[in-house]
């Protein structure tokens, strides 16, 4: 029998050292537990995606060095384990670079497999950095051949056909793959396709954590020569899973761990993607503006699930057009939530900014100017704390509003993640009432209070001012961009799918201007596979109508 391990890590990116020890760690307790072999996500030595770190001299050869150095210290812990590390090789003949795997054993690298199939779509720029693997690896261990691909290799048949034409009976697969609404059922529908031409078990590690805008699911997996699944890793958490093959190439099957409802899954994906981007860039706390709306009740609420309550901090700054029910709603929200609230009346602020720019104005009527004047001096206010407290500013703005431009640059849009950024509207609501559902099974207080989630939306600029007095309803609002962004479907097109077309024309033109706010707001979490980051790449300057005029 032998006993394989998979190490579903959370790696950081660039920061070799501590990669190399979390691998080493889970050496360790592979060795522990009796297993002959562990796997590692792709780049796991790195961390995923390195981007243009892969372009400096340094980095390389600070890779070399740790691998070279990682393969001794795995020996120190046990000559019989073997370890599968993925990590970039520099191909010192031709002088570029292969997303590889290293196969390590007794002190010696005793097998190397360069990815073939390099991704160049969506978020991913792979063949800016490498070139593709000519050649098959099949190394063999207690009368068994293993294989070995890399992510992208199993969405197609050449590199599985390749390693089963050179002897492989298991195939291991180092991944790297990005989560977003539904990846996981697409991920098993392709591996069960590709792997039933092959007839190879399959050993499947993927990374977990996040990373900028990504977020990696983790949900690694054993499945027998069919697809079927045998195994499966713990999602959006670090897990360590093992299983046992036989010689007759049998893999025993055990509990496997289900995958959540969608709207779980998104709110997990939220909650990994804060924690990580927070704590990966050296912050311990955040702070963020709450108005007493459901954009910023529900930031707040996931904040605090990724970090807790008292590295969490909120400031409300009224002015004489926020209504008291926002400042209840406000209060109550912190409460619930645990969290301490500062109030910041910009009243004052808002009459010196008038004083300042009276003599300017003169001959100008009022118009949106002083109402982002209010948004900016907020922001100010914002970003001064997060200065001072060396807390980062989440900024509150969702998918919807980002979309048509509904959020004032350098005001509301101050801060350093964007936590709902591809997260619709109709979506905040699913979320705030999907937590407090669970509240209520929990019999804890709702972390959003009712009065939020039924009140209609307002950014309080001015007075009696709703957001559909400038927009369409969200769930017409919502159905536009999704079929617009998600599906990329034209303005003739959601006109037949019958949405009104004075709608269509004014959602999709809006969507184009707002581009050069788009292009300067922070990154936010990715679950959709049409996000406002490196999904989306439409120019700054763009005449193009999406309406079809000429």
């Amino acid at each position: 029998m032998i006993k394989i391990s998979i190490a579903q890590i959370n790696p950081i990116v660039g920061d070799i050292t501590y990669n190399s020890k979390v691998i080493l760690e889970n050496v360790r307790k592979a060795r522990d537990e009796g297993a002959n072999m562990l796997i590692t996500p792709e780049l796991s030595l790195t961390g995923y995606p390195p981007e243009d770190l892969l372009l400096r001299d340094g980095f390389i050869e600070k890779v070399d060095y740790e691998i070279k150095n990682l393969k001794k210290l795995v020996n120190d812990v046990s000559s019989e384990i073997i370890v599968v590390v993925g990590h970039p090789i520099l191909d010192q003949k031709n002088n570029y670079l292969i997303n590889a795997a290293s196969v390590l054993l007794s002190g010696k690298i005793i097998g190397n497999y360069g990815k073939i199939e390099l991704p160049n779509y969506s978020v991913f720029d792979e063949k800016r950095y490498f070139q593709s693997g000519k050649t098959s690896c099949v190394f063999k261990y207690k009368d068994i051949n293993f294989g070995i691909n890399i992510c992208e290799d199993i969405w197609f048949s050449k590199a599985p056909k390749m390693a089963k034409d050179s002897g492989a009976q298991v195939l291991i697969v180092l991944n790297a793959s990005p989560f977003c609404v539904g990846k996981h059922k697409e991920r098993m529908k392709v591996v069960k396709e590709n792997i039933a031409k092959i007839q190879l078990p399959v050993i499947f590690c993927n990374m977990v954590g996040g990373q900028d805008d990504l977020i990696f699911d983790g949900n690694s997996f054993f499945a027998d020569e069919n697809g079927k699944l045998l195994k499966k890793a713990k999602q959006f958490e670090e897990d360590f899973i093992s299983l046992s093959i036989n010689n007759e190439i049998k893999i025993e099957s055990v509990k496997i761990e289900s995958c959540e409802d969608e709207i779980t899954q998104i709110f997990n994906a939220l909650v990994l993607g804060t924690q990580d981007f927070v704590k990966k860039n050296g912050f311990n706390k955040v702070i963020l503006g709450l108005s007493g709306g459901i954009d910023s009740a529900l930031t707040l609420a996931i904040a605090v699930h990724a970090l807790g309550s008292q590295n969490v901090e909120a400031v409300m700054m009224p002015s004489k057009f926020t209504s008291r029910q926002s400042f209840i709603d406000a209060k109550a929200c912190s409460n619930n939530l645990g969290v301490s609230l500062q109030v910041i009346p910009i009243e004052n602020l808002m009459k010196e900014f008038d004083k300042s720019l009276l003599e300017c104005f003169t001959g100008f009527s009022n118009d949106l100017t002083e109402e982002n004047i209010q948004s900016r001096i907020r922001g100010v206010l914002l970003m001064a704390l997060s200065n001072k407290k060396k807390s980062l500013l989440l900024t509150t703005g969702n998918k919807s509003e980002i979309a048509v431009g509904y959020c004032t640059l350098y005001g509301d849009m101050c801060g350093g993640y964007s936590l709902l950024k591809d997260v619709f509207k109709t979506q905040v609501y699913d979320l705030a009432k999907y937590l407090n559902r669970v509240a209520r099974k929990e019999f804890k207080q709702l972390p959003i209070p009712t009065s939020i989630i039924e009140k209609k939306p307002s950014a309080e600029l001015n007075f009696n001012q709703f957001d559909q007095d400038s927009l369409p309803p969200y769930e017409l609002l919502d159905k536009i961009l999704h079929g617009f962004i998600e599906n990329n479907l034209s303005y003739t097109q959601l006109v037949n799918f019958g949405y009104p077309h004075d709608a269509v024309k004014k959602v999709l033109n809006l969507v184009r201007i707002s581009e050069f706010k788009r292009r300067q707001s922070a990154p936010g979490a990715r679950i959709t596979k049409s996000s406002f980051g490196r999904d989306w790449r439409y120019p700054v300057s763009n005449r193009f109508s999406y309406n079809g005029d000429v």
